[in-house]
């Protein structure tokens, strides 16, 4: 199966932002319009589990499923609801997300080391079976990137052993989720997870996590990633799980008044939301549709598989997918040249992606020592410390 770009949509045939001049060079990859990147593309399949872990309360890891949580079949609907569900309820009680993105890599990578013995390329070697590591909402950031050219992001990578280890960057004190949303907005969607897998009435804690561990071949790579899981049906669920087919990811937004926000949702939200869903390979998501003072009247099922003909002429699959291949590729080239360096890669608002190689001077580690020294150590080697 192949996808082909169809759609005349935001950065389409009609309009774009990037001029045609400018070529790739090392430290440059052109940003051009949407079509650019239309015609046939790989089939995003379906990515294999290949484990998970748990994030408590206190940030702390787990090897376990003690965070997995299940949907209430309550609000399962066969296509849409109607609900009275107050995402005010219990503000006062919540406990703040405390995590970064940093952290949570690092928490992967936790998961990674002690997994390495299954992740090698074969028993012999020293090298992981992944060309590119990193988190699911990286991948999901660069495949939007040309339906959202007014969106800046930073990414650090470095290759170690072989892997292209990438993660989003942000200067700590930027990198909290009420600086990215309203606060009052950012409850909403915790509490929305909470009524649709827990009790509400619970206190809300934000810094609970059910993280899977993917991969997925994709073109010439072959990606593994962390995905945070919503929740399980718990009709569908099997305990050793191949796959994410019987999980749902909840999604909460607020309602769809005109037709100006229709066009909106169609070319925003389910081009979000396809991307998520696809790259964990979850069916079905609920939607949950709210108003202005946090009150969700209704709740909406909707299919990851029908998510681009319902966003048809507005965005396309295959331009996501082949801009991401296509800067792979150029990262894979730009960081072989020296791949014990630290790269930035830089998306300029309505702009290109610039690369920097980050001096040495300035004291910023991607992959902590912990990692680097012991990957791959044999027993002997590490008696002999």
């Amino acid at each position: 199966m192949a996808y082909r770009y169809r759609g005349r949509g935001y950065g389409g045939h009609r309009g774009g932002y990037q001029r045609y001049d400018i070529k790739e060079s090392d430290d440059v990859f052109p940003v051009k319009r949407a079509y650019a990147y239309s015609g046939p593309a790989p089939h995003l399949g379906t990515p294999s589990v290949i484990g998970n872990y748990s994030i408590d309360g206190n940030r702390e890891f787990g090897y376990d499923r003690s965070m997995l949580q299940f949907l209430q079949r309550k609000y399962l609907p066969e296509t849409k609801m109607n609900v009275h569900l107050d995402l005010n309820k219990g503000h006062q009680d919540t406990v703040e997300y405390k995590g970064n993105s940093q952290e949570s890599f690092e928490n992967f990578l936790q998961w990674v080391f002690s997994n390495q013995d299954d992740l090698k390329s074969d028993k012999t070697s020293s090298r992981l079976s992944a060309d590119v590591l990193c988190m699911r909402g990286l991948l999901k950031k660069i495949m939007k990137t040309p339906y959202n050219p007014r969106e800046p992001w930073t990414i650090l990578v470095t290759g170690f052993k072989g892997t292209l280890y990438m993660v989003n960057w942000k200067p700590y004190s930027e990198d909290k989720e009420e600086n990215e949303v309203p606060k009052n907005v950012g409850f909403w969607g915790h509490k929305f997870e909470q009524y649709m897998k827990a009790d509400p009435d619970d206190p809300l804690d934000a810094n609970e996590e059910y993280r899977s561990v993917l991969k997925l071949a994709l073109g010439d790579f072959s990606l593994v990633y962390s995905p945070e899981v919503d929740c399980a049906d718990p009709e569908e669920f099997e305990e050793d799980y191949q796959d994410l087919r019987a999980f749902v990811t909840v999604k909460s937004c607020k309602e769809i008044t005109d037709e100006r926000k229709m066009r909106n949702f169609r070319k925003f939200k389910l081009c979000d939301w396809w991307v998520e869903n696809q790259l964990s390979g979850v069916p079905r998501i609920i939607v949950g549709y709210r108003n202005d003072d946090g009150i969700v009247h209704t709740l909406e099922l909707l299919k990851t598989e029908e998510l681009p003909e319902k966003g048809e002429n507005e965005w396309e699959p295959a331009v996501c997918i082949n801009f991401l291949i296509e800067f792979l590729k150029f990262v894979k080239k730009r960081v072989g040249q020296d791949p014990y360096a630290l790269y930035r890669f830089e998306h300029i608002p309505m702009g290109n992606i610039e690369c920097t190689k980050v001096p040495e001077s300035i004291p910023l580690t991607l992959l902590p020592s912990w990692y680097t020294e012991k990957l791959f150590e044999t027993e002997e080697e590490s008696e002999e410390k």
